[in-house]
């Protein structure tokens, strides 16, 4: 690590995820010759300064920080629990989601998949644009703002999250494998949009982002006429 970028910390860097990153964003942690690297998969794991502000960085940069990050049991929003991944852009093997992971406890697991599903759920999918107004949930309000200024779950509240997301009074559609799904395919959606040619293929890709939106649905035909990337099971359980 150079000395110019353990000076651009105050603090040390605390893990908070693993998500989707902006096409052409840089590592936080430049090369030993000064040069920027990115993340070809478009995915990092997001470290988080004191004041809040947040890094970019591939898992192999993040062991080269000069101290110790805990990267288990933080939640995936880029895969759903157990499946095989690739290592955010850098070189490596494959990982896996924080469910699968045999080191965790059950309560650092917890805590994980209970912050997953509040984000998604009140945050990551109820803000984006013209989505299904089912998503935000409003008996997750109050815990919502309180996670939103300390960044810390209680163990009641976990236990609370976990059970609404497991109740069978929950639609499958406000289940957190859903909501990954919609996430994920809105997401790649919208970088295909941006960059769609001819005209008639954006609005193509606008239509089914639309129909996404209010259905928190695709369909397999649908999927792979958009060629995009998901799980096997996507939208299907």
């Amino acid at each position: 690590m150079s000395s110019t970028h353990h000076r651009m910390f105050n603090s040390p860097l605390v893990a908070d995820r693993k998500d989707f990153v902006a096409p052409g964003t840089y590592c936080a942690r430049p090369d030993a010759n000064g040069r920027r690297h990115g993340f070809p998969t478009d995915t990092a794991y997001i470290l988080v300064g004191e004041a809040g502000k947040e890094y970019p960085y591939g898992p192999s940069c993040v062991h080269q920080l000069g101290y110790p990050v805990d990267l288990h049991g933080i939640p995936d929003f880029t895969a759903r629990d157990g499946e095989a991944l690739s290592h955010g852009g850098h070189a490596g093997g494959a990982g896996a989601g924080h469910g699968s992971d045999g080191g965790v406890d059950a309560a650092v697991k917890d805590l994980a998949i209970a912050k997953r599903y509040l984000l998604l759920r009140m945050e990551k999918v109820a803000n984006i644009p013209g989505i299904d107004s089912g998503v935000r949930y409003e008996p997750l309000e109050e815990i919502y703002r309180q996670y939103r200024q300390t960044r810390q779950l209680d163990p009641d509240n976990v236990a609370r999250i976990i059970a609404i997301d497991r109740s069978e009074k929950t639609p499958d559609r406000f289940r957190t494998n859903n909501l990954l799904d919609v996430y994920t395919a809105d997401v790649q959606l919208t970088r295909q949009i941006d960059r769609a040619s001819p005209e008639s293929r954006k609005e193509f890709l606008t239509s089914l982002r639309n129909w996404l939106r209010s259905r928190l649905k695709l369909s397999p035909p649908q999927i792979e006429k958009a060629g995009l990337k998901l799980h096997r099971s996507a939208f299907v359980g």
